[in-house]
């Protein structure tokens, strides 16, 4: 282990100089090479293909957290990697989280209750199991959310700014969008990673906020969609509840999340210290 970590430190130092097109893909291959016998471990071991997955992704997550604190270090000589990333376990990280957490749980709400009262969806009644849909799906999104901030609003954007300064915020919510859509949906997703850089700035460069607003937009459509509280209108065009079911990927959900990044943006610039004369 020791002969890994020195190992791993000499690459880490040997890549602090150069530009970022070679340091995250470097990162990555990395980080890929030390989770391929953890997804080769779980392929063998596990026939559910969906339990498989949750193990597989869950290994990947673990050795990216083990790695981070040592890549920091190396890159820029942080003696606490995580709090430079965003991460602050105290009373105001946790309150930024909780607002964070209800405004994205009520963005996602607003929509199908739009929705609705336009008659583009059916209520389908509450199912019986929706008691533990609930915790499961705030469970599964606080994971989410925790794991894509810290890795797309963390340690890329940190890494971007490095070299980019100005255009590191949108340079991330393109690879955000890029990694998890392709086609129409990839803007919706653009302006998603746009509002949550906007949320880490209005939050000092914590997380809470980004971390919440994830979590909590995920946890939303998780308890809609898969509790199938709501049935869209047979006949409609999915750009008017959402292609693939999601609200946000709908033309009222663009909409919302177009003003949900103005209002961050607005709200930051209206928080931030005016320069002393």
């Amino acid at each position: 282990m020791n002969r890994t970590t020195r190992l791993l430190t000499r690459l880490f130092t040997a890549l602090r100089d150069r530009p970022v097109w070679q340091r995250v893909p470097a990162f990555l291959v990395i980080l890929a090479l030390l989770w391929l016998p953890w997804l080769g471990l779980g392929s063998l071991a596990i026939a559910d293909s969906n339990s498989r997955s949750i193990v597989t992704l869950v290994g990947l997550y673990v050795i990216f957290l083990l790695l981070l604190p040592r890549w920091g270090e190396s890159q820029t000589a942080w003696r606490q990697p995580f709090r430079h990333y965003g991460l602050a376990w105290n009373g105001r990280w946790r309150r930024s989280w909780l607002l964070g957490l209800g405004l994205g749980i009520s963005l996602v709400l607003l929509l199908y209750g739009l929705q609705w009262s336009l008659g583009w969806q059916q209520w389908q009644g509450w199912p019986p199991q929706f008691g533990r849909l609930f915790f499961e799906g705030l469970l599964m999104a606080t994971a989410v959310g925790f794991a894509e901030e810290l890795l797309f609003r963390g340690w890329l954007l940190q890494e971007l700014q490095r070299d980019f300064p100005q255009q590191g915020g949108w340079m991330s919510a393109l690879i955000f969008a890029a990694v998890h859509r392709f086609g129409l949906q990839i803007f919706g997703l653009s302006l998603l990673g746009l509002a949550l850089v906007a949320a880490r700035q209005c939050d000092r460069q914590r997380l809470g906020l980004p971390m919440g607003l994830h979590s909590g937009l995920v946890a939303a459509y998780y308890w809609v969609n898969v509790g199938q509280l709501v049935q869209p209108r047979a006949g409609l065009w999915a750009g008017w509840t959402g292609w693939e079911g999601n609200p946000l990927q709908s033309i009222p959900g663009i909409g919302l999340l177009m003003l949900l990044w103005l209002g961050l943006v607005a709200w930051q610039r209206r928080n931030r210290p005016v320069p002393q004369s």
